[in-house]
């Protein structure tokens, strides 16, 4: 998934149709100076707490410009890219459940290791409930980096992570979700804030999208 900057509706990073905003989603452990400018020696001029929503304005150096409205360009500040996750939610995928034969999603934390049965991060249960659509970053020859919440088996840890899926069929493997109205992608990513905000109280969120990576700290 592309990124453009200065969409003529948004002042703002957005996906290259120019109709989903990208947002910027704090998810360092102890949240992440916000800084006047985009270098490492640049005065601190706030802080962003973990799982703090703004949006992309721009990014550069290793920084990303953040703001809270994406029609104005008002800047926050700069934040390091490596304290921060960006997804734009207009396009999700999820497991093709009609499909009886297909092989259970699996997923892997990083790219070099997709394929590698010793490094499966997490595998489809075929007997829990279908799960909402997760939503894309990004595409690689059909592989997806999808974005989703954790939380450890006793609760105790939870975050914000990605994964990547092994090359899928579409429609057989896994079938796609496009958001077709501002509306949409702001009610999707309300419920998903909802689920951060959960996980954040010391709470089990019920949100779909914790069906994977459940146990990843477990």
């Amino acid at each position: 998934m592309l990124l453009t900057a200065n969409a003529p509706a948004y002042r703002c990073l957005t996906t290259t149709d120019k109709l989903v905003p990208i947002k910027a989603v704090i998810t360092a452990p102890d949240g992440a100076n916000i800084q006047e400018e985009a270098v490492e020696s640049s005065r601190t001029v706030g802080r962003a707490g973990r799982f703090s929503i703004f949006v992309a304005l721009t990014q550069t150096n290793g920084f990303v410009r953040i703001g809270n409205d994406p029609l104005s360009g008002k800047a926050v500040g700069w934040v390091r890219r490596n304290d921060a996750l960006l997804w734009a939610t207009k396009e999700a995928l999820r497991p093709n459940r009609a499909n009886s034969d297909r092989r259970p999603l699996q997923v892997w934390s990083s790219k070099p290791d997709i394929d590698n049965p010793a490094k499966v991060t997490f595998e489809e249960r075929l007997d829990s409930d279908p799960s909402s659509p997760y939503p894309v970053l990004e595409s690689d020859a059909g592989r997806y980096r999808i974005a989703l919440t954790w939380q450890s088996a006793d609760f105790r840890d939870y975050g914000v992570d990605t994964a990547w899926t092994r090359v899928v069929a579409v429609p057989d493997d896994v079938r796609f979700f496009y958001y077709v109205s501002r509306d949409e992608v702001r009610a999707d990513f309300e419920s998903l804030n909802q689920a951060l905000l959960d996980l954040a109280g010391g709470g089990s969120s019920e949100h779909p999208i914790n069906e994977l990576l459940n146990l990843m700290s477990g």
